[in-house]
């Protein structure tokens, strides 16, 4: 009889089996953190972008400039030009008026709409209070 060499090199399908279950708990468990995480940083992404316009527009008031429809109202010539938010469906909206600047922004998703500045944390409507979680 011949001999046979025991070359056992790799792994055995039982080792695999166990690997890949450990895999998947693993997805299974990071997964919700991960999306938590994503929108959590859609979420500053949009408050800081809101902040930012709030601070340009404020100081196009301060220079004598008249950015508001009428006086009171929404941003005269940038309803279309706003940028998009980062969460899907959102849509900027700025309050304010031309003597004292922005009073307001918020995102509208869906009929919901969102307090970004000047209280995100707003606990009634406040993106931050609302959407993360």
């Amino acid at each position: 009889m011949k001999e046979r060499k025991l070359n056992n090199k790799g792994f055995s399908l039982v080792e695999l089996i166990i690997v890949i279950a450990i895999m998947v708990i693993l997805v299974v468990v990071i997964a919700p953190q991960y999306t938590r995480f994503v929108n959590n940083s859609r979420i500053s992404a949009d408050v800081q972008t809101a902040q930012t316009m709030a601070t340009a527009i404020d100081a196009a008031v301060a220079d004598g400039k008249t950015p508001f429809t009428s006086g009171f109202g929404v941003v005269t010539g940038m309803e279309n030009t706003l940028p998009t938010t980062k969460l899907s469906g959102g849509t900027f909206a700025i309050s304010g008026n031309d003597t004292e600047g922005v009073s307001q922004v918020t995102i509208k998703i869906g009929s919901d709409v969102y307090e970004c500045y000047p209280n995100p944390d707003n606990t009634t409507n406040g993106v931050n209070a609302k959407l993360k979680k």
